[in-house]
């Protein structure tokens, strides 16, 4: 991609031109717009992995992409980090001319993103790869995603237009890695209706892949909404299940509940869940175990009884360990968490809770906007959200009308093999060949449309190794990440 020029963007007014010293001139002259190390390298890399008959600054392209297959309608976009301001590397304005610069960068921005979005919308696959990705240790593992990409383009028919960042470093790892900077604690101050504290979140696109990883720094194309719950303290497993899916800036990660309890190290799976850019953390019954024992404890031995029974040994121990402040910090986070969300993934609504919901006199068919939504939560009662089992698994919602329109429930709390007896439906065995667990959509029938009503997603990781796993689930085209729990883990 040219890494000098111009483009329409966001600045205002006229940026006067800078005065810079020779040296400097001299550097800018040097670089090169074309045929640079970083597009040489690529283009190197796809013929040995047998992928030739390419078109370089293909100019009836937007943007002229360094690599173009016009058969498969694939662009290739090699960018610099430091020309095209790349968001991971986040590299420093030079220190003169600041303005000028600033400018500078947000025309460039701007512009990849317009010729990124005039291709996606005319139905193309846009590979956006990082200088940074290419480096040593990385370049192998982010050629193959684009090999594999550029493959998949030429297979079957037409296909929904999407920007993809190919090998991009998992967000959450930059968060942690900066100290947290990009913390948001969903739980704070979420919007309080009655008794229920719930989250609403706005709609996200439908992906269109299962495997890729698709980010949106900038580009308007796509998000992808994915939860997880259940699980249980198990840091490593939780750890490699992250690397695994890579959830982009701009993505949604829910976590229904019960990150604490029975696993070796609950107090990092919190940290790590609160840091998570992008995710909305709801309260599970564990939760709920040890915000009682915290602020009733000293009068009512029961609460402490509870907590200690249900696996709260290594949360305690966890706290105990940390830092006065930190452990205030942390504990004030996870005593304010809401119990129910929602969220709409296209036309489809999702109604996110811990344990289900109880069912109730409704009439399917209703229009299920924003308002009905929360109204349906808030007219369920706490001990239900966090605690329900029989009563929710067992029957209908009746939430789904006979086209299979409506919201559909997704919850955990109680683990797959749990759900397998008391289901009225289900579309699988609740382990696979191998005797993991695996999920299981509950309750499709005629008056459903076929269509399930019910998402058990708790795949067992209090159970620990030999059954465990943790699922990730993307709503937008249900695919499935999970990592099983290790011996040790």
């Amino acid at each position: 991609m040219p890494s000098e020029g111009t483009a329409e963007g966001p600045a205002e007014g006229p940026v006067p031109a800078p005065v810079v010293s020779l040296a400097t001139r001299h550097v800018m002259q040097a670089n090169r717009s074309v045929d640079t190390k970083p597009e040489l390298r690529v283009r190197q890399a796809l013929r040995e992995r047998g992928l030739p008959g390419y078109r370089l600054h293909w100019k009836k392209a937007p943007g002229r992409p360094d690599v173009c297959y016009p058969g498969r309608r694939l662009a290739i976009f090699v960018n610099g980090c430091y020309w095209h301001h790349c968001a991971w590397c986040q590299m420093a304005l030079p220190k003169s001319n600041v303005e000028f610069w600033r400018q500078k960068f947000a025309r460039n921005r701007a512009r990849d993103v317009r010729d990124a979005n005039r291709l996606a919308s005319a139905g193309w696959t846009v590979l956006v790869v990082w200088e940074c990705r290419l480096a040593k240790g990385r370049f192998g593992p982010t050629m193959d995603e684009v090999a594999l990409e550029v493959r998949r383009a030429g297979e079957g028919g037409p296909r929904a237009g999407r920007v993809v960042e190919v090998g991009s470093p998992a967000p959450w790892r930059l968060a942690r890695a900066r100290g947290g900077q990009t913390r948001r604690a969903f739980g704070a101050s979420p919007r309080r209706r009655g008794h229920h504290a719930i989250v609403q979140q706005a709609s996200s696109l439908p992906c269109a892949t299962k495997t890729s990883r698709v980010f949106c720094l900038g580009w308007e194309v796509c998000m992808a909404t994915y939860v997880v719950s259940d699980i249980h303290g198990h840091f490593k497993t939780f750890e490699r299940l992250l690397e695994d899916v890579s959830p982009g800036a701009e993505d949604q990660v829910w976590v229904l509940g019960d990150m604490i309890d029975r696993g070796p190290d609950p107090v990092s799976v919190m940290r790590a869940c609160r840091d998570l850019p992008g995710a909305h953390v709801l309260m599970g019954n564990h939760e709920d175990l040890m915000r009682d024992f915290l602020l009733n404890g000293e009068e009512d031995q029961t609460a402490a009884v509870n907590w200690a029974i249900n696996g709260g040994g290594t949360t305690m121990e966890g706290l105990d360990k940390l830092p006065h402040d930190e452990e205030l910090d942390l504990l004030e986070w996870a005593l304010e968490l809401p119990t129910a969300g929602h969220v709409r993934v296209g036309a489809r609504p999702f109604l996110l809770v811990h344990a289900g919901l109880r069912p109730l006199d409704l009439t399917a068919g209703t229009d299920w906007d924003d308002a009905a939504l929360e109204g349906l939560l808030e007219r369920q009662s706490v001990e239900d959200v966090l605690w329900i089992r029989e009563e929710f698994w067992g029957a209908s919602t009746g939430l789904l009308d006979a086209r299979g329109e409506g919201p559909i429930v997704v919850a955990g709390h109680t683990p797959v093999p749990y759900v397998e007896p008391i289901a009225d439906a289900f579309d699988r065995p609740a382990r696979n060949e191998e005797g993991l667990c695996q999920m299981m959509r509950v309750g499709a029938s005629e008056a459903t449309g076929g269509v399930a009503d019910r998402w058990a997603i708790d795949c067992g990781a209090a159970g620990g190794a030999g059954w465990g796993r943790i699922l990730m689930l993307r709503l937008d085209d249900e695919c499935e990440f999970y990592a099983t729990v290790e011996e040790g883990e």
